[in-house]
């Protein structure tokens, strides 16, 4: 019940947001947070945690709630097959299957060690995922979004950006936030390996023509050879703590990513 409220508490956010046919993808887990700010001062972003040192402890074990959801309808998905991966040596150390309102849970023992990890979603009719986020999980975890990417939709977003894709190589896209999880505009993102172009999105995902990321944090390379993935974010002086990741072939790879 809790992983139900909570998905209805993301879809009302998105619904207060934007529509659902201008959402675009990955818009659904938007992470609302009230801006800082005193009343002589505005701050737009939270860096408290900028140059902080990662958790070294975690607790064990870890129950991690999650959902699928199509990035284009914004419906749930039933029967993804989910693993939850350990970054070193790319061990499975567990295995979902969403139910029929897209929610799936896991539970890993971490012997008080930071889980360094990704998850891989696979499902008939939507291109392969992977989603890295901004840390190890270090402690229980509920609704987390692991968003599905239609073929079709894809290949309208790479029309969009004027990119032919290859399917030899992957998509590698980054969501930039703040402390909170608040989206950043204005960041600067460059992909080592670059691929063919990025694309900074706006908020209907039809256009692809900034230069920095607009409202919804999104930047996007395509055509990115498979292997690891090094994207820098900057924005002014500030850099974002490098967390390394993965392109993968015929495929797309999600990256959460706060300072």
């Amino acid at each position: 019940m809790q992983r139900m409220n909570g998905w209805v508490a993301v879809l009302l956010l998105a619904v207060v947001g934007c529509g659902a046919d201008d959402a675009g993808p990955d818009q659904l887990p938007l992470l609302q947070a009230d801006e800082l700010a005193t009343p002589t001062q505005p701050a737009r972003y939270d860096f408290t945690c900028y140059g902080q040192a990662l958790p070294v402890r975690a607790a064990d074990p870890i129950l991690l709630d999650a959902f699928n959801y199509d990035s284009y309808a914004i419906d749930p998905l039933a029967d993804a097959i989910v693993d939850l991966v350990a970054i070193e040596g790319d061990v499975i150390l567990d295995r979902a299957i969403s139910d029929a309102g897209g929610g799936l849970s896991f539970e890993v023992e971490t012997k008080g060690k930071p889980l360094d990890h990704y998850t891989r979603t696979e499902r008939d009719g939507f291109v392969t995922s992977y989603h890295y986020m901004s840390g190890p999980l270090v402690e229980d975890e509920q609704n987390r979004a692991l968003p599905l990417l239609p073929p079709a939709w894809r290949d309208e977003l790479a029309g969009y950006a004027g990119v032919e894709l290859d399917p030899t190589t992957g998509i590698v896209e980054v969501i930039v936030t703040d402390c909170l999880g608040m989206r950043v505009e204005g960041a600067t993102v460059a992909f080592e390996p670059a691929g063919d172009t990025v694309a900074y999105w706006d908020l209907t995902f039809t256009e692809a023509s900034a230069t920095v990321t607009t409202d919804n944090g999104h930047a996007w390379a395509f055509n990115v050879p498979a292997g690891d993935v090094e994207a820098t974010i900057t924005l002014g002086d500030r850099t974002w703590r490098s967390r390394p990741v993965r392109s993968y072939a015929d495929a797309r790879t999600l990256s959460w990513r706060a300072p």
